[in-house]
């Protein structure tokens, strides 16, 4: 920070052109120099009845990949678009409207190792979001006929500068586009994750609840503008997709790549088929797969055992108290409630709102009834602590509906961060001070950024006003 960037000269420009162009020209006609001779000779295998192939379709992969038969025409249009740039960017599609097999095999190296981006496409600068990004901005056939003559020329071995990535300043993408490209994504999260076979019949079952889900929650992170009525006239900047990326799902993308990373490895439609994961109402997988957007997949597809379930056996301090705190291992507290207004009239509200918890400045935010859903995490085991704090330094507070947002704990949590009161205090996560209980009288003292809970299970309190 604080330091200007140099300007390339033209001489530095070129050469770092010529450069990407030898390295793809390598590519393509001795690729075990920059991929292992392994994983390219087990993809000649895999995909050799595309090799005379001179427009390979996203929908002829569908059989071979497992995924659903009747996937939505839509997304096969976005992975044929993904397809088509991608070989684009890498220079050796000779032409902007099909994807021969050599450019189907540069999307596919693209796609399963991110890693590798620099070394094939172009310099130090190669950002793999951002050609994520652009690859899903739709192509215009005319204007790209005007940008590119034969990018490759069988005959010289060589590729042609006229055309490079970086000549391509990335615009926008609908938030449509987007929303289905999401759902793809996270609808084969856990097949992909665990390297378990797709099954068609649960993408196809599951696909709407993954996109009213998971897909929307992150869509409306990355532009907070985006409601289910306006989402045909919004759209995704580059620096919105990017941002969300970084700082609330840097996982979000390795799916995809594992899912292409199949074609480079033996055996990949004999997969075992997918492991029977143990749900519930609240955590099933559609959360999985959006916990996986920011968490370690072996922690969210581990066998997960359910402790407490408030519909299950009723909603009390003692409930949790018999099923989780013997329990010696990291857990999820899942809680799930409706948005109420400052003006609800339930008098066991508006004490808990008005008395004893602090008046926060600002509006509302929300409609009122909006569903909210938190998952906090806690990396040691629960005990009671009506005076003290307990719980280390991995402690989160991760909001997943109806925006994904990713709260830390700060520091190494040597005095806790999470109590568990039942002397009338209830739950509290990120509050520095127990609540103060004296006769009838209770005063909660929330962190900056806490989860707080009353003892009945009835009310809770999320707050977001600061470092903390």
């Amino acid at each position: 920070m604080g330091q200007s960037v140099s300007q390339e000269s033209p001489s530095t420009g070129n050469h770092a052109n010529n450069s990407a162009n030898e390295k793809i020209s390598l590519f393509y006609q001795h690729p075990d120099e920059i991929l292992p001779k392994l994983p390219n000779l087990v993809f000649e295998q895999n995909m050799k009845q595309f090799r005379e192939s001179s427009n390979v379709k996203f929908e002829k992969l569908i059989p071979i990949l497992g995924l659903d038969p009747a996937l939505d025409p839509r997304v096969c249009a976005i992975m044929n678009n993904v397809f088509l740039r991608l070989s684009q960017f890498a220079m050796v599609n000779t032409q902007t409207n099909l994807v021969d097999y050599h450019s189907f095999k540069m999307a596919c190296l693209i796609l399963a190792f991110p890693n590798l981006c620099g070394k094939l496409l172009s310099t130090h600068k190669q950002d793999y979001v951002e050609l994520i990004f652009m690859s899903l901005m739709p192509i215009d056939s005319k204007q790209d006929n005007e940008k590119s003559a034969t990018p490759f020329s069988d005959k010289s071995g060589t590729v042609s500068s006229n055309q490079s990535i970086n000549e391509l300043a990335p615009s926008t993408v609908s938030a449509s586009t987007m929303l289905l490209f999401l759902t793809f994504i996270t609808s084969i999260s856990h097949f992909s994750l665990l390297k378990c076979k797709i099954s068609p019949t649960y993408m196809h079952d599951h696909w709407v609840k993954y996109q009213r889900g998971p897909a929307l929650n992150i869509l409306r992170t990355i532009n907070p503008n985006i409601t289910s009525q306006n989402i045909r006239d919004e759209s995704i900047t580059f620096a919105q997709f990017k941002n969300a990326i970084q700082d609330e799902f840097p996982k979000l993308l390795t799916s995809l790549n594992l899912l292409f990373h199949a074609f480079f490895e033996i055996n990949h439609t004999s997969l075992p088929p997918a492991v029977a994961l143990q749900e519930s109402t609240l955590f099933n997988l559609e959360m999985r797969s959006q916990l996986a957007t920011f968490m370690n997949s072996e922690f969210v597809y581990a066998n997960i055992i359910k402790l407490y379930s408030g519909k299950d056996v009723g909603f009390s301090m003692r409930a949790i108290q018999a099923k989780v705190l013997k329990w010696n291992a990291p857990t999820l507290m899942i809680i799930k409630g409706q948005l109420l207004s400052d003006g609800d009239k339930n008098p066991r509200y508006r004490k808990f709102i008005t008395e004893e918890y602090p008046k926060l400045r600002g509006s509302h935010q929300g409609n009122d009834k909006d569903v909210v859903t938190y998952v906090v995490h806690i990396d040691e085991p629960w005990r009671i602590t009506n005076k003290n704090l307990f719980a280390n330094g991995n402690t989160k507070i991760i909001e997943v509906q109806p925006t994904q947002t990713v709260h830390k704990a700060i520091g190494s949590g040597s005095t806790g961060n999470v109590y568990f009161n039942v002397m009338g205090g209830g739950i509290g996560v990120g509050n520095s001070l127990q609540p103060t209980i004296k006769n009838f009288d209770k005063k909660y003292h929330p962190g900056n950024v806490s989860l707080t809970i009353d003892s009945a299970l009835e009310f809770g309190c999320f707050r977001n006003v600061g470092y903390g």
